[in-house]
């Protein structure tokens, strides 16, 4: 027995060992993950460069790469190699997953690699490498990023697709890097800005030919600091295609490129000046001072609608036609870019680099584009979009009508709940309450709810609602017709719920008798009581009472669901509702 027991500690031990051991193998200084949407016409440059980084992988690095072989190929399917190091012109590197025939432009497979890659691999640095075809946020009615041409499909960047792609990861990316072309631009930044440290992506077109990552990952070492390595990337990709570069060694190409790091930590000031940019002069944009400046930048992409932001701010700066507040403001967001844009490198253009943003110089196209795509960006809380609005001139068109979404009543109230229609510039809504055909009531509001409460015998009734515009363009009328109810006895609620105003919302309870006492508790969704009041002797009927009466003391509470407990002599509710701050 005791010989048994010391043969199968001996094996634990070893068992125990060999994880250790694996687990030191896979922890690397360097992670990288490569995802190479691969089914489509650059099948071959990803071949080339899978051999590309076999040849250059260092001791301290682990690189898995997912590529999506191109459909008829000899390799169909997908998989994901870990690269091993070879100099040889065929790919060596081990299959560690298959997944067979999948969309590789469906951003939940992607979603998938890397949270699978990020369970499997750890490293002290993860870099995050996106390789396929690229237009940007937007191209057309084409492809976004990594298109699937076995599927016809790609993953949206406008439509929320790239972004949901990086949703529920276990970690932040050091650094995420589109080689992929067009995928410098502010909209794209701003849509995965929680997804990474760093970001690096091209203005502009990228060779098929790639990145020289031979040079690159054999240098990689040289260099102490974590930014020089990064930086590294731009300076070699920029060398590489120079008249003698490794991909350019002849010199029989002219090549206009572009690629940026950008330290994501810096993005939010930058933001901020964009909408203090947009909102002091988003009157004034149809000047002379500002169409200049835009139709001297160079443009880029489809419908050469993109310019880089920064050419546009040294051009307002450099304009004298405005005053000093907007060269300050110019000035200040230079900047600013200048921190968020460690380094840009540029070759055959006359731009830095820096990444670009959407201006374009039709209306129609503006308003179309806007409606239909750009308004589902992050960057759109910059109201950057209400001075392009501004662009073209006297804003004279009217909101779309609203939707109505809810009906409803409880006790003498009637809530009202609406979506707000797409425009580029904030919107009211005038309310207007008719009963026995005449108006009783009309009234100015800026959110999407809205209660009405009953002060007559009236039973039915009708409201009217319209979007006004800050240019005072209102939509067409869209109406709710109500039916009051009067055989409730019971009921409570709060309105408007959610709550975005503690000050202003209210709670309301019917009783069809006199209440000796009425207690009304406050609850957070972790059960922890935030405040109470006692009521005494109320009559039969409905009553009012503030919600920020219920609160205690100079408490402030924040967003999240509460729970709302009102018990009387023979009566006890619970409300549930949300407050958002």
């Amino acid at each position: 027995m005791q010989l048994v027991l010391y043969i199968n500690m001996k094996k634990l031990f070893l068992l125990l060992l060999g994880i250790t051991l694996f687990s030191i193998i896979q922890a690397k200084e360097w992670l990288f993950f490569v995802y190479m949407a691969a089914d489509n016409g650059l099948y071959q440059y990803a071949i080339d460069d899978i051999n590309k980084l076999e040849a250059g992988i260092q001791d301290n690095m682990e690189i898995i790469v997912f590529i999506d072989h191109l459909t008829g190929s000899d390799k169909e399917g997908a998989e994901v190699l870990r690269i091993v190091k070879d100099t040889s012109s065929r790919i060596v590197s081990p299959r560690v997953k298959y997944y067979g025939d999948v969309n590789s432009g469906d951003y939940r497979v992607l979603n998938q690699f890397m949270k699978w890659g990020q369970s499997h691999y750890s490293g002290k640095n993860e870099v995050m490498i996106v390789w396929s075809h690229g237009t940007g946020w937007f191209r057309g009615e084409a492809k976004h990023v990594c298109p699937d041409n076995d599927y016809s499909s790609a993953i949206s960047v406008s439509n929320g697709e790239l972004k949901k792609a990086f949703h529920g990861l276990r970690r932040k990316f050091d650094l995420l890097f589109f080689d992929a072309c067009l995928m410098g631009n502010m909209e794209t930044m701003v849509e995965i800005k929680e997804s990474c440290n760093y970001y690096m992506a091209s203005i502009t077109e990228m060779p098929a030919f790639g990145l020289p990552w031979v040079e690159i990952l054999n240098e990689w070492n040289n260099y102490t600091e974590k930014i020089d390595k990064y930086n590294s990337i731009i300076t070699h990709y920029i060398e590489s295609y120079e008249f003698g570069g490794s991909h350019n060694p002849h010199g029989d190409y002219y090549y206009s490129l572009a690629l940026f790091l950008a330290q994501i930590s810096a993005l939010e000031p930058v933001l901020d000046q964009l909408t203090y940019f947009s909102n002091t002069f988003a009157s004034d944009a149809s000047l002379p001072v500002f169409s200049n400046a835009r139709n001297n930048c160079l443009p880029f992409n489809d419908m050469q609608a993109d310019i880089e932001i920064k050419q546009y701010f040294e051009l307002l700066k450099e304009s004298s036609q405005y005053g000093s507040g907007l060269w300050d403001t110019s000035d200040n967001m230079l900047s600013l870019l200048d921190m968020l844009f460690i380094k840009s490198g540029s070759s055959n253009l006359i731009v830095n680099g820096y990444a670009s943003i959407w201006y374009p110089i039709y209306e129609d196209v503006f308003y179309e584009i806007y409606i239909y795509l750009y308004h589902n960006l992050g960057i759109n809380q910059t109201q950057f979009s209400r001075f392009l609005n501004y662009t073209f001139g006297e804003d004279t068109r009217p909101p779309n009508s609203i939707q109505v979404l809810d009906v409803s009543q409880a006790l003498n109230s009637l809530y009202l709940k609406w979506e707000a229609p797409i425009d580029p510039c904030p919107l009211q809504y005038q309310i207007e309450v008719y009963a026995d055909g005449q108006r009783v009531l009309t009234d100015i509001i800026e959110n999407t709810s809205f209660t009405y409460t009953f002060d007559h015998e009236v039973q039915n009734g009708k409201i009217a609602i319209c979007a006004i515009d800050e240019a005072g363009n209102k939509s067409a009328f869209n109406n709710a017709n109500y039916n009051k109810k009067t055989e409730q006895k019971r009921i409570a609620y709060i309105s408007p719920n959610p709550v975005y105003d503690t000050n202003t919302a209210k709670i309301h309870w019917l009783s069809d008798h006199n209440t000796s006492k009425m207690e009304i508790k406050l609850y957070t969704i972790s059960g922890d009581l935030v405040g109470t009041k006692t009521l005494m002797n109320l009559s039969q009927g409905e009553h009012v009472f503030p919600l920020n009466e219920l609160i205690k003391g100079d408490r402030k509470l924040s967003t999240g669901l509460y729970t709302l407990v009102l018990k009387g002599d023979d009566f006890m509710v619970k409300i549930q509702f949300a407050i958002i701050c």
